[in-house]
Protein backbone atom coordinates (compact mmCIF):
# COMPACT_ATOMS: atom_id res chain seq x y z
CA UNK A 1 0.00 0.00 0.00
CA UNK A 2 1.46 3.57 -0.73
CA UNK A 3 2.86 5.83 1.92
CA UNK A 4 -0.49 8.02 2.20
CA UNK A 5 0.22 11.44 4.45
CA UNK A 6 -2.97 13.14 3.70
CA UNK A 7 -5.45 10.77 4.25
CA UNK A 8 -9.25 9.79 5.60
CA UNK A 9 -9.15 6.17 7.66
CA UNK A 10 -12.81 5.04 8.70
CA UNK A 11 -13.00 2.16 10.65
CA UNK A 12 -16.96 1.49 11.57
CA UNK A 13 -20.37 0.24 11.63
CA UNK A 14 -23.39 0.70 10.19
CA UNK A 15 -27.11 -1.02 10.56
CA UNK A 16 -29.71 -1.46 7.86
CA UNK A 17 -30.60 2.32 7.65
CA UNK A 18 -28.49 4.09 4.76
CA UNK A 19 -25.52 6.20 5.96
CA UNK A 20 -22.95 8.31 4.78
CA UNK A 21 -19.81 10.21 5.18
CA UNK A 22 -18.01 12.99 3.54
CA UNK A 23 -14.43 11.94 2.34
CA UNK A 24 -13.69 13.81 -0.47
CA UNK A 25 -10.97 11.29 -1.58
CA UNK A 26 -9.64 11.57 -4.73
CA UNK A 27 -8.11 7.51 -5.06
CA UNK A 28 -9.23 4.81 -2.66
CA UNK A 29 -6.46 2.80 -1.27
CA UNK A 30 -8.84 0.29 0.61
CA UNK A 31 -12.30 -0.61 1.13
CA UNK A 32 -13.37 -3.74 2.75
CA UNK A 33 -16.47 -5.67 4.88
CA UNK A 34 -14.34 -6.77 7.99
CA UNK A 35 -17.49 -8.39 9.22
CA UNK A 36 -17.99 -12.35 9.53
CA UNK A 37 -21.04 -12.90 7.87
CA UNK A 38 -22.78 -9.95 6.52
CA UNK A 39 -22.76 -7.85 4.00
CA UNK A 40 -22.37 -4.26 2.85
CA UNK A 41 -23.78 -2.52 0.33
CA UNK A 42 -21.87 0.74 -1.31
CA UNK A 43 -22.01 3.08 -3.23
CA UNK A 44 -20.12 6.56 -4.15
CA UNK A 45 -21.68 9.80 -4.58
CA UNK A 46 -25.41 8.23 -4.34
CA UNK A 47 -27.78 5.90 -2.54
CA UNK A 48 -26.93 2.17 -1.98
CA UNK A 49 -30.27 2.11 -3.88
CA UNK A 50 -29.14 3.92 -7.00
CA UNK A 51 -27.35 2.98 -10.24
CA UNK A 52 -23.96 2.15 -9.40
CA UNK A 53 -24.23 0.32 -6.05
CA UNK A 54 -22.29 -2.27 -5.27
CA UNK A 55 -22.32 -5.50 -2.55
CA UNK A 56 -19.37 -6.48 -0.53
CA UNK A 57 -19.95 -9.83 1.03
CA UNK A 58 -17.99 -10.44 4.14
CA UNK A 59 -14.21 -10.36 4.03
CA UNK A 60 -14.07 -9.32 0.55
CA UNK A 61 -12.00 -5.79 0.03
CA UNK A 62 -11.40 -3.70 -3.06
CA UNK A 63 -7.78 -1.98 -3.08
CA UNK A 64 -5.86 0.45 -5.17
CA UNK A 65 -9.21 2.27 -7.01
CA UNK A 66 -8.33 5.33 -8.88
CA UNK A 67 -11.67 6.89 -8.26
CA UNK A 68 -12.56 10.26 -6.54
CA UNK A 69 -15.42 9.83 -4.36
CA UNK A 70 -17.11 13.18 -2.34
CA UNK A 71 -19.27 11.58 -0.25
CA UNK A 72 -19.34 7.57 0.96
CA UNK A 73 -22.94 5.46 1.24
CA UNK A 74 -23.25 2.11 2.53
CA UNK A 75 -25.61 -0.19 4.73
CA UNK A 76 -25.46 -3.26 5.88
CA UNK A 77 -27.11 -6.16 5.68
CA UNK A 78 -27.38 -6.51 9.64
CA UNK A 79 -27.66 -4.58 13.01
CA UNK A 80 -23.57 -4.04 13.17
CA UNK A 81 -21.82 -4.80 9.67
CA UNK A 82 -18.15 -3.50 10.00
CA UNK A 83 -15.97 -1.72 7.23
CA UNK A 84 -12.60 0.17 7.13
CA UNK A 85 -11.99 2.60 4.22
CA UNK A 86 -8.64 4.80 3.77
CA UNK A 87 -8.41 7.39 0.99
CA UNK A 88 -5.92 9.90 0.00
CA UNK A 89 -7.39 13.54 0.24
CA UNK A 90 -8.33 15.77 -2.63
CA UNK A 91 -11.44 15.21 -4.12
CA UNK A 92 -12.00 17.73 -6.62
Amino acid sequence: MANVINHVSIAGSVGTTEASTAVNVKHIFLLKNTHASQTLTINFGALTTEAGAFVLNAGEQLENLPLACGTLYYKGSGSTTTFKFLGEKGFA
